[in-house]
């Protein structure tokens, strides 16, 4: 997408696409608490609650 936009000359399309690749970038390989961290993101959840979800979702982590 990012190369289509350039190509074809699209350069509001471009500056979202660029913008996009610089965050995508700088958030590769965080944690999801690192990226809470990174986005200013506030849990509203106990750390009981948070531990429930964990077990839950575990699928979420399977490799």
């Amino acid at each position: 997408m990012l190369l289509a936009a350039y190509n074809w000359n699209i350069k509001g399309l471009y500056k979202i696409f660029t913008r996009l690749k610089a965050i995508s970038n700088m958030t590769r390989g965080k944690t999801p608490s690192e990226m809470a961290e990174f986005f200013s993101v506030r849990t509203k959840f106990t750390p009981a609650q948070e531990e429930l979800a964990e077990q839950e979702n575990v699928w979420l982590h399977e490799d």
